[in-house]
Parts: structure tokens; sequence; C-alpha cells
């Protein structure tokens, strides 16, 4: 059976703790059988049933509960973009994402989850004719005049979808 210790160090249903994960493991296979058979396993496991009720948890959940089931190597966890209720982006904007976190990352996953937000980076240029600030949805000119003088060169910098690493791009 899996014990969710490894090497003393304790870990849940998150992100963060994959990298945990993967420092402290030998290797991540990925088994067999890591399918939930129920709906609600991975708000379970977010709310520690897989050590509160562990022999349900690993009949039942055993791909919410097993790192080696969740911890993909890509470190990205299987998300499914969907809002099921009709009122998540009303929810959302009110802050629910925060204060109802289960909740809606259960029910309103594409409101809640930054994974399923469009990525965009900012590429732009500083000289004496204009500037522009590009994404993949707009872009926006400034005039000669609230743009900077000189040319400056600008570094674009990436964040992870995980939010662990920021690079050069």
């Amino acid at each position: 059976m899996y014990s969710p210790f490894a090497n003393g160090i304790q870990f849940s249903d998150s992100i963060t703790n994959c990298h945990m994960f993967r420092r402290f493991s030998r290797s991540i296979e990925e088994p067999k059988k890591c399918i939930n058979r129920h709906a609600l396993c991975r708000y379970w496991a977010r709310n520690g049933q897989c050590w509160k009720n562990s022999d349900f948890m690993q009949k039942t959940c055993p791909g919410a509960c097993n790192p080696a089931c969740y911890c993909k190597k890509n470190w990205e966890e299987p998300i499914n973009c969907v809002n099921t209720v009709a009122y998540c982006d009303y929810w959302a904007e009110r802050g629910a994402c925060t204060i109802y976190r289960d909740y809606m990352m259960w029910k309103c996953q594409k409101a809640c989850d930054y994974r399923c937000k469009p990525q965009f980076s900012i590429n732009f240029t500083v000289n004496k004719m204009k500037s522009t600030y590009e994404t993949n949805k707009y872009s926006m000119q400034k005039t000669p005049r609230q743009a900077a003088q000189k040319v400056q060169k600008i570094t674009v910098m990436k964040l992870s979808p995980d939010m662990s690493k920021v690079t050069k791009e």
C-alpha cells in the first residue's frame, strides 16, 4: 500500500509537493491503476482524506492520493478547464476562488485555475517614434511624447505554468 510519507516528508495533492516528491523519490512511474472511482476524489484528497481515511481512499481514489499518479513528469496535474455551475465567473470575480477554494476548484476550475487562463508574453519597444505593448489579444500604441526618448532594450521574462521558474524569452 502507498504511504503518504517518503523519507519523513508528507505529501498532499498539490503541484508544489510534486517538487518534493520528485526530489526524494527515486523515480516517478505512473501506476497502471491511477483511476479515481468517484467524482469527489480530488476534492476529498485536498481535504486530507488520503490520510484520515487511507484504506477507503486508496481503494476508491488512488489517482488523487498517490503522488506517482498525479505528479507527472512535466509536473502538471491533469486539469479539466470547465465550469459546471452557471455562476462560476460571477463568484470568481467576487473572490470565491480564494474563500471557497476547494468547492470552486471542483465546480469552477475554468474560472479559478490559473492554468486555464490564456498564456501571453509582453513584448514592447521604446524609441522616439512610438512604443507598443503587445499580447496575443491586442496592441496599444502610445504617442512619441509618452514614449521614452532613448531606445531601451527590454528583457522579456516568462513565468512557467506552475510558477516555479522564470526564464528569458
